[in-house]
């Protein structure tokens, strides 16, 4: 196996992260959507959507 498990995790939290920031657009509207702080979302949407 080429990746670790860490790995695997960071790659579905930035796909679900990338996936709800294309449908609600903002970092609020993320968070609400996926039941984290709106901190936590703005992070992970800084970190993950180059387009933020």
């Amino acid at each position: 196996m080429g990746f670790s498990f860490d790995d695997f995790i960071e790659g579905v939290e930035r796909d679900v992260i990338t996936m709800a920031f294309q449908q609600y657009g903002s970092s609020r509207r993320v968070a609400r959507a996926l039941k984290i702080s709106q901190t936590k979302a703005s992070r992970l949407i800084r970190k993950y959507c180059s387009q933020a």
